[in-house]
C-alpha cells in the first residue's frame, strides 16, 4: 500500500535507557511520572515562564542558549557542557561531533552570566568536575565531553579559553563556596600554571613572549608567536588591528567574526563601521524559528549557539557597552542612526536585578 498525506498511521517504539547513577534513575522516573500524569508539558511551560519573567531581551538567541543549560533551581542536575550546536548532535565531520569547545566559555557563558548567574554556574562546575582530565602537562584539551577526556579527532591541543574565569564570581556576588570548597580555586590555579608553561623569557627585551604553543582563533595560522589574541592588545593599536584584519578576514567565516568586529568598532565610537559588520550577522539566521547556522551560506553546524552568543555579546557589551569590574558595573551605550532607545531588563549584579533604559535624548539610567 502507499501512504498518502492525511492518513493516520500507528506504530510502536522500543526505548532503551542506560542509567548509570541513582540520581539519573530518579530523574528518569520523575520524567515518566510527569508523562503519565499529563503534566510534563505543563512543567515545561512553567519552567520557561519563570525564566522569562521580567526579561525583555533578544528572545531567539537567549532561548536556544538557555535551552542548553540545566533549569534554575536544579543544582544537582547532571550537566555535561555545551557543544556549539547544543545537544550532542553530529556524526563525523558534522556539527563538531557534539563536543564541548572553548565556544562554551568564550561565546555562550558571558551572556548567560549577565542575566542568570546561577545558571551560568553550571558551566563553571562542569570545568571543575572535568579538571583532572581536562588539564595535563600538554595544556588545555581542545575538545571534551561528559568525562572531560580529550575527544578531538585530530592531534590539536589548543589554549581553550582559560582566562575566561576572570573575576566574574566576585563581581556577581556569588557565594565563594564554589571556589573555596567545591574546586573553583583548583581551576584558577591550573589556569595560572597553564600560562606559566606557555611563556618564554626573552633576555634581550627583558620580557616574556608566548611562543608557538597556543592556538588563536585564526584557524589558518596555527601556533603563532605572540598572537594578537593571546597577548594583551594596547588600546592605541586597536584601530590598526581592525583596519588590517577586516579586509583579509574570510568573508565566509563563522558568525562570531562580525559581532567581534562590531564590538571593536563600537569601542572606537565608529558606529557606521560597526553597523556594517553587525548587519552581516543576520545572514546566519534561518526562518521561521530564528535558528542560526555557522556560515552565511547555510553550511556548517546548525542551531549554532556559538554564533548566537557572539551576536548577543555585540548587543550587551557593544551597543550597551557593559563592562564588568569588582567595584562597579560600567556601561557606555552607543546608538545606530535608526535606534533611539535600548531597553535591557534583568541584569544581575552583586545580588541585585537591574533594568536599564538608554535613550539618545536623556542620560543613561542607573
Amino acid at each position: 500500500s502507499v501512504w498518502t498525506p492525511g492518513q493516520v498511521t500507528t506504530g510502536s517504539y522500543k526505548v532503551t535507557m542506560l542509567i548509570k547513577t541513582f540520581c539519573e534513575g530518579m530523574s528518569f522516573c520523575e520524567g515518566m511520572s510527569l508523562i503519565g500524569s499529563g503534566s510534563l508539558y505543563l512543567s515545561h511551560i512553567q519552567a520557561w515562564a519563570a525564566l522569562w519573567e521580567g526579561c525583555c531581551a533578544i528572545y531567539g538567541c537567549l532561548y536556544y542558549l538557555l535551552s542548553a543549560i540545566p533549569p534554575l533551581g536544579s543544582a544537582n542536575f547532571p550537566f555535561s557542557g555545551i557543544s556549539p550546536g547544543g545537544l550532542s548532535n553530529g556524526t563525523s565531520g558534522e556539527d563538531y561531533w557534539g563536543h564541548v569547545f572553548w565556544d562554551q566559555d568564550t561565546w555562550i557563558y558571558p551572556n548567560i552570566l549577565l542575566f542568570y548567574p546561577e545558571a551560568a554556574c553550571a558551566i563553571l562546575k562542569y570545568r571543575i568536575r572535568t579538571l583532572e582530565e581536562h588539564y595535563t602537562t600538554h595544556g588545555n584539551k581542545d575538545t571534551s565531553a561528559a568525562t572531560g577526556r580529550e575527544v578531538c579527532p585530530e592531534k590539536i591541543y589548543g589554549g581553550g579559553d582559560p582566562h575566561q574565569w576572570r573575576c566574574d564570581a566576585g563581581s556577581w556576588g556569588w557565594d565563594l563556596k564554589l571556589f573555596q570548597q567545591e574546586g573553583g580555586w583548583d581551576v584558577v590555579q591550573a589556569i595560572t600554571q597553564y600560562w606559566c608553561s606557555r611563556v618564554v623569557w626573552n633576555c634581550e627585551e627583558e620580557n616574556y613572549h608566548i611562543v608557538g604553543k597556543c592556538y588563536a582563533p585564526d584557524e589558518y595560522h596555527c601556533t603563532v608567536d605572540n598572537s594578537v589574541y593571546t597577548n594583551a592588545v594596547a588600546g592605541g593599536v586597536r584601530r590598526n588591528d581592525l583596519e588590517i584584519y577586516e579586509p583579509v578576514t574570510d568573508p565566509q567565516g563563522p558568525a562570531m567574526t562580525w559581532s567581534m568586529f562590531a564590538i571593536g568598532w563600537l569601542e572606537l565610537k565608529e558606529v557606521k563601521r560597526a553597523q556594517q559588520q553587525m548587519s552581516k550577522c543576520f545572514s546566519n539566521i534561518t526562518e521561521p524559528f530564528k535558528i542560526w547556522v555557522e556560515n552565511s551560506d547555510g553550511s556548517g553546524a546548525v542551531n549554532f549557539l556559538t554564533g548566537m552568543g557572539g551576536f548577543l555579546q555585540a548587543i550587551f557589551f557593544g551597543y550597551a557597552g557593559f563592562r564588568i569590574s569588582r567595584s562597579c558595573l560600567k556601561f557606555d551605550p552607543i546608538y545606530p542612526d535608526d535606534i533611539k532607545q535600548l531597553n535591557i531588563t534583568g541584569i544581575c549584579y552583586l545580588g541585585s536585578k537591574l533594568s536599564f533604559t538608554f535613550t539618545k535624548e536623556k542620560p543613561p539610567s542607573k
